[in-house]
């Protein structure tokens, strides 16, 4: 049964005269487009820019250290630097480790965005929204770049994927166990990415979901939302960090 309910604007379900279509693996092209952008002059020659050179000097202490840098600053990026010291303990600390990452990255949230729209519109719509995805400035910056956005944009990619399908009545109970994760994930790699739950909380007014669907929905965002509050809080003290950016005006 879907779970919206009747009457009310619903996302698509699932219907036998396109299990067929959406069973084509149309992500496969997205994904690897993706990839071929990003690995398109990957290494740049071997230069990094000041962030990914803050990213590298980093990650390549030992744990310890990173964990007593993280004391004092930059501990909203605590978790992507110690998986990237991991990544350069396993393949070298060089470019080709410090943004391939974030390749892969954007090429899984390229597969998630055309599966959406797949399900959502046709293959031929997810098709051209996952290709889309990688020629985007915004995405081709990030998608080169040895920081952690690429890595959320994949978590947004999954979280998203999730909810559309437990909305189409798919595997309800255990893909909302892998959405609340994913939203942890997301959330301890970059708190600000949270945000997405406010475009989610819209996603469930506009189709009208069940009291049901509510609930879990509730329990998987809040869940995520107290694995991730610990870093929120220490993160307030470090935010004479940021202190040179001008403040949001409506000018700007």
């Amino acid at each position: 049964m879907p779970e919206c309910r009747p009457g009310e604007p619903s996302l698509p379900r699932t219907d036998p005269a396109l299990r067929s279509l959406r069973s084509q693996p149309v992500w496969v092209l997205p994904v690897l487009w993706t990839i071929a952008l990003g690995a398109w002059g990957l290494s740049r020659q071997g230069s990094v820019w000041r962030d990914e050179a803050a990213t590298w000097l980093v990650a390549r202490r030992s744990a310890a250290e990173i964990c007593h840098l993280l004391e004092n600053v930059d501990v909203v990026h605590g978790c992507y630097y110690l998986l990237m010291h991991v990544l350069f303990e396993c393949f070298g600390a060089g470019t080709t480790t410090l943004r391939l990452p974030s390749v892969l990255a954007l090429a899984v949230a390229a597969g998630c965005v055309t599966v959406i729209g797949q399900r959502l519109a046709g293959a031929w719509t997810g098709l051209a929204a996952g290709l889309t995805l990688g020629m985007l400035p915004a995405v081709q910056f990030h998608l080169q770049e040895g920081r952690p956005y690429a890595l959320v944009a994949a978590g947004a990619g999954i979280s998203t994927l999730l909810l559309v399908t437990v909305l189409q009545g798919d595997g309800a109970g255990p893909r909302w166990f892998g959405y609340g994760g994913t939203l942890a994930l997301m959330g301890l790699l970059n708190w600000l990415s949270l945000m997405i739950l406010a475009a989610h909380l819209l996603t469930l007014l506009w189709c009208g979901a069940r009291r049901e669907v509510w609930r879990r929905w509730t329990a998987a965002a809040g869940s995520a939302f107290l694995c991730v509050l610990p870093l929120i809080l220490f993160s307030q003290r470090q935010a004479g960090q940021v202190a040179w950016i001008p403040p949001l005006t409506w000018h700007r």
